[in-house]
């Protein structure tokens, strides 16, 4: 990746355009009970979900050192490092 996509990429990461994601129940939404692939967890129906995008951006599993400006982080090899 070149370093110019790196560094776009970056400015997002820190901080994310929007914290938290989570379902939207809109009138004109099915909801049903779900099993997640490869997991025992079942989410029943109707059930909220909510995933913190800055806890994911600053966790230092997925990115060493989150509050360093380090464009490698969207490396190629790093990225496969996050995305098996």
């Amino acid at each position: 990746m070149s370093a110019v996509k790196a560094g776009v990429f970056l400015p997002v990461r820190i901080p994310p355009q929007a914290e938290n994601i989570g379902n939207n129940k809109g009138p004109n939404r099915k909801w049903e009970t779900i099993k997640l692939s490869g997991t025992d967890i079942t989410l029943e129906k109707d059930f909220n979900v909510l995933i913190n995008v800055m806890s994911l951006h600053q966790n230092s599993q997925y990115y060493p050192e989150p509050d360093t400006f380090n464009p490698e982080n969207f490396s190629k090899e790093n990225k496969a490092k996050r995305h098996p």
